[in-house]
């Protein structure tokens, strides 16, 4: 069976901005029916966008990616899921943003790989699958 890969926000930043080619690589080999963003990670491509120096071009770079896109909105399933993986975060004294509890809580309820290189917060959440793909 194939995976679903969902990508989180640095992800898309350096695929954007082309930072690392082996995500250009991966993306162009995966079809595109099988890549996803979170309503989360657009929210935080746009906080991004209206603090950058080119806030106009990264908009528009945003809603041209988020047209072709298939994003994820959070729901209430995934607010469950929210809701576990805070608690047993804040059990272990591991707890991390609620930005990064949003985006994996969407990996989980929807049973995706989540994509980052973010590993270090996101590997103290259990049951998410995680792979980076910029190294």
């Amino acid at each position: 069976m194939k995976k679903n890969n969902h990508l989180d926000t640095d992800i898309v930043i350096y695929w954007l901005k082309n930072i690392f080619p082996k995500i250009n690589q991966k993306i162009e080999k995966i079809n595109d029916e099988r890549i996803f963003l979170s309503s989360i990670t657009a929210a935080e491509l746009y906080f991004g966008a209206y603090n950058s120096a080119r806030k106009d071009e990264n908009i528009s770079l945003i809603n041209d990616l988020l047209k072709e896109a298939n994003v994820v909105d959070f729901n209430e399933n995934t607010g469950k899921t929210f809701g576990e993986i805070k608690s047993a975060l804040k059990t272990k004294e591991q707890i991390i943003s609620d930005s990064d509890l949003f985006i994996a809580a969407t990996a989980i309820s929807n049973e995706f790989t989540s994509v980052t290189n973010n590993e270090r917060h996101f590997k103290r959440i259990e049951n998410l699958k995680i792979e980076n793909w910029s190294g």
